[in-house]
């Protein structure tokens, strides 16, 4: 499991997304196998700390401790400990989320980018850039070649096991508690966290999601099997290990080809998602940004890394302008690129998805960068960040390359 579990992690760039689900596992087995006082405001003091991980992985794991607290009742037959085992919880939650609170209010403009982007979701409907559901069926139709599909059907698989233990598992664990037989602690934590975090998985289908939304499901199997008859074991931990392996190493042919200590021109993380980069194109980019010098420049849509590398504020509060935003929010970029006088703008090819591209998810903003300034020239492989500055002769060397 140790081995399994690194493969995933390391060096995964996303190793909080990994380990979340994994802290969500552990405090729901806890609960469901000690639902005492101690535990239940402890359980709640994690889902607060959690918020520093990310304030929806914290949501995820409220609803599958939820989940494992209703189970507990109905085990038990008393829905008046329900109530209290609820108020400890959110008096935990409070202790726990309250360094976060206080770090959102003494960090300037940090809360009002918070209620701004609930009021996105809110206004746009949207908490992610959607993609299709890999269903193993669609990828037998796709015409892969055996090599690539046989990863592709595992995560297919997978994404399928997500939904049946998240809706079967639910409706099994809930029976079973209702009349009062006995269910292992780690399927009951294994289907609280499939069922808190499918949304994860879900909301857009790709392996950066459905790897960590899976996590409950590798923890559960192999607990699972480690109490049952050996040649269990073996098999529970062969397939773990291979699905893990098959599909998570993706993940690390992507690291390195990224940190160029492997020679490659297109990483192509999943059929939905792509990445053309190579050692050349570091080089270019790091040149670039030399030649762009001192001054200011934008960089859109989910270039983030470029302001790290000049040491610098993105001009606008959104550094990763991928999501659909409303106009006002639009407009509001529009205003902070006019009074930080951006002089150059970047613009990156990521490929989120068909209906994510940023003219589409951010169609006032690029369409006044499009007016606003002219082609100067791009680089890396194919294009992939195009160059635009507020005049031709403004265009340096480094940048027509």
């Amino acid at each position: 499991m140790a081995t399994c579990l690194s493969v995933w992690t390391f060096p995964y760039y996303r190793v909080t997304d990994i380990v979340a689900p994994c802290v969500c596992f552990t405090i729901c087995f806890v609960a469901y196998q000690n639902p005492s006082k101690r535990t239940a405001l402890l359980a709640g003091l994690v889902c607060g700390l959690l918020m520093f991980f990310g304030r929806n992985h914290a949501a995820y794991t409220i609803l599958a401790l939820s989940l494992v607290n209703l189970w507990v009742s109905l085990r038990e037959a008393k829905f008046a400990s329900f109530y209290k085992r609820c108020w400890r919880a959110v008096v935990g939650l409070g202790i726990g989320a309250s360094p976060f609170a206080i770090l959102a209010l003494m960090r300037p403009n940090y809360l009002p980018s918070i209620t701004t982007q609930w009021l996105e979701i809110l206004a746009t409907g949207k908490t992610n850039l959607k993609l299709p559901w890999p269903w193993p069926w669609v990828t037998m139709k796709q015409g892969m070649t055996a090599t690539e599909a046989d990863g592709h059907l595992l995560v297919g698989l997978l994404f399928m096991s997500l939904i049946s233990i998240a809706y079967g598992g639910v409706v099994l664990v809930s029976l079973r508690c209702k009349v009062a037989k006995p269910i292992a602690p780690e399927i009951a934590a294994m289907t609280a966290t499939t069922a808190g975090y499918l949304h994860y998985a879900t909301d857009r289908a790709d392996l950066e999601h459905i790897g960590p939304a899976s996590m409950g499901i590798m923890l559960g199997v192999m607990l699972w099997a480690s109490r049952q008859r050996l040649w269990i074991a073996v098999v529970g931990a062969g397939l773990i290990a291979t699905w893990s392996l098959r599909v998570a190493l993706r993940q690390q042919s992507a690291y390195h080809c990224v940190r160029g200590t492997l020679s490659c021109d297109e990483i192509q993380v999943d059929h939905q998602t792509k990445l053309r980069v190579n050692r050349d194109t570091v080089q270019i980019t790091l040149s670039m940004l030399k030649g762009i010098g001192t001054s200011r420049f934008l960089a859109v849509p989910a270039f983030p890394s470029l302001y790290a590398l000049k040491a610098i504020k993105s001009p606008i509060w959104d550094i990763y302008a991928a999501w659909p935003r409303t106009a006002k929010t639009q407009k509001d970029a529009i205003h902070s690129i006019k009074a930080e006088k951006i002089t150059t703008v970047l613009i990156s090819d990521h490929q989120f998805g068909e209906e994510a591209s940023f003219a589409k998810t951010n169609p006032l903003l690029y369409n006044y960068i499009q007016n606003r300034y002219s082609d100067c020239g791009s680089v890396g492989t194919e294009g992939s960040i195009v160059i635009k500055t507020d005049g031709v002769d403004n265009c340096t060397k480094e940048m027509r390359r």
